[in-house]
């Protein structure tokens, strides 16, 4: 049999561990909490700022593609604006030197050597109009020296250093701002 005296040191040991494991089971679930509520804090920390990255990258992505279908879509008016013009332009001189192409070039030879003079004069014209202009001088006496140039009708005179340029082509470049103005207002109204 055990003694008394040991049982009762036992009995001692055997408590004391039992309230140190206790305090140590304590311990430990009060050390496991404070570690959990830190990683959570730093969890929930690390994670708003990713959101908060990711975010902003979202929004410079957003912003980055914005301007870049701005700037296609600009280009795009743009591209569009000029074939019309040309078109345009196209269509008019198409019609100018149709049916009734005579008057024009008689009336735009009669406007350049009214600018000019009558002296010394070179005309610059298309081949397709040489015998409007020998018609032209026969009829008003007027001495022209005639140079065939590429261009889509009109007339060009020069005298000296004076030049009166009413080739169609320069007449609808004068004109491609008023024709651009009216297009921005179709383009861009509202």
């Amino acid at each position: 049999m055990i003694p008394e005296e040991v049982l009762r040191i036992l009995e001692f040991i055997e408590r004391d561990s039992r309230k140190k494991t206790k305090e140590i089971l304590r311990t430990a679930k009060h050390e496991s909490k404070k570690i959990r509520s830190n990683f959570e804090e730093i969890s929930n920390k690390e994670r708003s700022r990713l959101i908060k990255e990711y975010e902003r990258k979202a929004d410079q992505i957003k912003s980055s593609a914005l301007s870049e279908a701005e700037i296609k879509n600009k280009s795009r008016i743009k591209e569009l604006k000029s074939s019309t013009v040309d078109e345009i332009k196209r269509d008019a001189i198409s019609r100018i030197t149709g049916k009734g192409y005579d008057k024009l070039f008689f009336s735009l030879m009669d406007r350049s050597v009214q600018e000019i003079g009558k002296k010394n004069l070179e005309v610059f014209i298309r081949k397709e109009d040489l015998g409007l202009a020998e018609s032209y001088s026969k009829k008003t006496g007027i001495t022209i020296s005639i140079s065939p140039i590429k261009t889509s009708g009109g007339v060009m005179i020069k005298s000296g250093k004076t030049i009166s340029n009413n080739l169609l082509d320069s007449i609808m470049e004068r004109k491609t701002e008023k024709i651009d103005y009216e297009l921005n207002g179709i383009f861009f109204s509202g």
